[in-house]
């Protein structure tokens, strides 16, 4: 009976761990949508009706991010995360397929990633 009670005791504590764990990830994907949220309503002066779509998901890098759409843009996605403690903008999609040849153009992509678009990647020979 004693072997039971261990095994019972070990996957409660697994099970528990496992709750805390999924509602800490759900905890940051809702405060980063709503920290996106308030970004594009405050910083950059959107409306709340202009926002179609906010969705929080972790991924590689970054390892939290928000996809945004737009209603105005509706076949564009634009992605947003917090670095440095600061909302930022790090990519910009069509929303079906893969924009091969950069040549959507997008109506709320930000200057800075457009910037580092046109930085030469230089690749080391040896």
């Amino acid at each position: 009976m004693e072997t039971f009670d261990k095994r019972n005791m070990f996957f409660s504590i697994i099970l528990l761990i496992a709750a805390f764990v999924w509602i800490g990830a759900y905890a940051s994907e809702v405060k980063l949508e709503r920290e996106v949220e308030a970004y594009l309503l405050d910083s950059r002066q959107y409306r709340a009706e202009d926002i179609d779509y906010v969705k929080a998901s972790f991924g590689i890098n970054p390892l939290l991010g928000v996809e945004v759409h737009f209603t105005d843009d509706p076949e564009a996605r634009y992605y947003y995360t917090r670095s440095e403690g600061l909302i930022t903008q790090y990519n910009a999609k069509p929303r079906d397929g893969i924009d091969l040849h950069h040549s959507y153009a997008y109506k709320h992509k930000e200057e800075e990633i457009e910037a580092r678009e046109h930085i030469p990647v230089q690749l080391a020979m040896k």
